[in-house]
């Protein structure tokens, strides 16, 4: 799952919300300062990764990338996933996605006091670019996917996955609704 899957699958409670965004944005040495309220959030992190990790479905997803993206398949199944979850928000969520982001974005605006600053520059893009909002077009989840190429030390051509997701799009909202199922403790293997 990328971000914006792990905020949402978070209980509403403010730090345990950021501490599952922190959770991918700060060493383990910084993670241990943060505030308490924090830790809940860093622990249901790593508690969606081993489970979507593990999970056949996400398997099944990256394998639809394999013949042009293998190398990224992994970061593309995340990324997709969020897509499906954007694109698809009213499936999953009451509140509309734009009211979710501004939410968010305003519990990180406070307690951003809290927050060491090495993840201050990433937060502070992420809502001024409105990331979690872009991942609802294909166009915005390429411009997504151009900026982690940007961050990535191997090179990885990862804008060009986005002609490969149409034709998989029904199977990857399957697979993702699956994962969801396991994490919330529904298994749907």
């Amino acid at each position: 799952m990328n971000w914006l899957a792990h905020i949402w699958l978070s209980p509403p409670d403010p730090r345990q919300r950021l501490g599952n965004l922190l959770a991918d944005l700060l060493r383990p040495a910084e993670l241990a300062t943060l505030p308490p309220g924090y830790a809940a959030g860093v622990e249901l992190h790593r508690h969606i990764d081993h489970v979507t990790d593990a999970h056949p479905a996400t398997r099944r997803t990256a394998q639809r990338f394999w013949p042009t993206h293998r190398r990224a398949a992994g970061i593309l199944t995340d990324v997709f996933f969020d897509h499906v979850l954007a694109a698809r928000w009213a499936e999953f969520a009451t509140v509309p996605l734009g009211e979710f982001n501004a939410r968010f974005y305003e519990e990180i605006r406070e307690h951003l006091p809290e927050i060491p600053p090495a993840a201050h520059p990433v937060v502070e893009r992420l809502m001024a670019e409105d990331w979690f909002g872009s991942y609802a077009t294909l166009p915005g989840l390429e411009g997504i996917l151009g900026r982690l190429e940007a961050r990535l030390r191997h090179r990885l051509e990862l804008r060009s996955a986005v002609a490969v997701f149409p034709p998989h799009a029904e199977a990857i909202a399957e697979d993702f609704r699956a994962v969801v199922a396991a994490i919330k403790g529904k298994d749907e293997g």
